[in-house]
């Protein structure tokens, strides 16, 4: 499980490095701020960014107007706008590319807090209405914990547990959480992934898919039974792997 990896673009150095400062002591992960359009587009096409804070002002001209363009088109991840200026010509230009929140400078950690949180929460609320129950990001699921959120890459998902109305998930790292999501819309979800149902309870990465054994499999060295009635889906999953 990762914390969210975020991308600063803010020319001005003491305003950047502060707020990679508050990003760490909030538990997200970011990078390097990048202090041009140049640099924040080298970032884009070469990182991996699950979010974006952009200062709408670079060397005087609204480049990060273009940026947020750019990430709307091309990238589709959430964009946070930082400006010291709030006046209505900026802010009618910024609203057309639809960022995620819109910061003024001075901002607090609460400011830069809130701001991420929500907007994580309104990109996952606008996927899950697409899609069902569970939202998937760029090969991820996002698990909120507390008040935060965190990716979860699904290559490192061992398997799912039903659990009543919730789902556990195991991953490859010995970290247990859970999701409410019910596991026939999960499958429905990561059908473009190797996940197979072998219990009406559990559904298994084939990738970690070590022994199967009469009545149980073993994934990574965890013993998971297999339901009689899904016995043979398995092994044609199988074989059609092979």
């Amino acid at each position: 499980m990762e914390s969210l990896k975020i991308l600063i673009v803010e020319d001005e150095f003491i305003i950047a490095s502060n707020l990679k400062l508050m990003l760490e002591d909030l538990g997200y992960a970011p990078y390097t701020p990048a202090g041009s359009k140049k640099e924040a587009m080298e970032a884009l096409r070469k990182w991996e960014i699950d979010l974006a804070i952009l200062d709408i002002n670079l060397s005087g001209k609204h480049e990060g107007i273009e940026i947020a363009n750019y990430i709307k088109d091309n990238v589709h991840i959430p964009f946070i706008f930082l400006t010291s200026n709030a006046d209505k010509e900026t802010i009618n230009e910024a609203k057309h590319t639809l960022p995620k929140a819109y910061l003024i400078k001075p901002f607090t950690e609460e400011d830069i807090y809130s701001a991420i949180e929500m907007a994580m929460a309104s990109l996952l609320h606008e996927r899950e209405s697409e899609v069902g129950k569970l939202a998937i990001l760029k090969d991820s699921i996002f698990i909120k914990l507390g008040s935060k959120y965190f990716k979860v890459d699904i290559p490192d998902i061992l398997y799912f547990e039903a659990d009543g109305k919730m789902m556990n998930v195991y991953t490859a790292q010995n970290q247990k959480f859970s999701i409410r999501t019910s596991l026939e819309a999960l499958l429905d979800r990561l059908k473009a992934y190797n996940f197979i149902r072998i219990h009406r309870s559990y559904c298994i990465n084939a990738k970690y898919l070590e022994i199967i054994n009469g009545e149980f499999v073993t994934v990574k060295d965890q013993q998971i039974p297999i339901g009689r009635n899904y016995r043979d889906d398995l092994l044609a999953n199988i074989k059609t792997m092979n």
